[in-house]
């Protein structure tokens, strides 16, 4: 394995990483909405994250990523997942700001938020069955040892993003104060019907 070229492509993973991680999405609206009351939300949601993730590498580096691109495939996770979503949005409109103090979740929520809002998102599995793909078998061509370490870089840029995207909200809270929060948690679940709604509208449109 060429050490120069490896490092060229796991920079590259970094990037393109890096890209996909920063775009809104449910994923990063379940973060911001759990790092008010948890500092280490974002770890915790990576975690969740990573429970769906991971599997789906190695599914991707045995061959079966165009099955993620059929269209049966995706109606039913639009169904599913656009049902999920817009049952976590009315949730956040649901709940009081005011009964989300510090200290009232423990990690496994946040952990919960990361594989939910993974699992329900229609367009995860086709990034992985379009750019991962083609990422996964770049680096098998350069070697299969350079796949751990391609899931390790993929990983800790979902890490890093999302853990000081949270550590900064969770510091920031007392500049926000309580209808600051509240706001912002509004807005989080909006992004969650919203996107519920789309996957929806996505999956009846190929049923038609």
């Amino acid at each position: 394995m060429a050490t120069l070229e490896a490092v060229a492509f796991l920079g590259m993973v970094a990037f393109i990483s890096l890209s996909g991680a920063i775009m809104p999405g449910p994923v990063l609206a379940g973060t911001v909405s759990r790092s008010y009351s948890d500092a280490h939300a974002g770890a915790k949601v990576t975690v969740g994250h990573a429970f769906i993730e991971l599997p789906l590498m190695a599914l991707v580096a045995l061959g079966i990523g165009t099955l993620l691109d059929a269209d049966r495939v995706m109606v039913v996770i639009g169904l599913l997942g656009g049902s999920m979503l817009l049952y976590m949005g009315y949730g956040m409109f649901r709940q009081d700001p005011d009964e989300r103090v510090e200290g009232t979740e423990d990690g496994r929520g946040a952990v919960a938020v990361g594989f939910l809002t993974t699992a329900a998102n229609p367009y995860f599995y086709i990034w992985w069955a379009t750019v991962g793909a083609a990422l996964v078998l770049s680096a098998i061509e350069i070697s299969w040892l350079l796949l751990p370490a391609f899931a390790l870089v993929h990983l800790c840029v979902d890490l890093i993003w999302y853990e000081g995207l949270s550590i900064s909200i969770h510091r920031s809270r007392d500049l926000m104060g309580g209808r600051g929060f509240q706001m912002l948690f509004w807005g989080c679940g909006a992004v969650m019907v919203v996107f519920g709604i789309y996957f929806l509208y996505s999956a009846i449109s190929i049923l038609l």
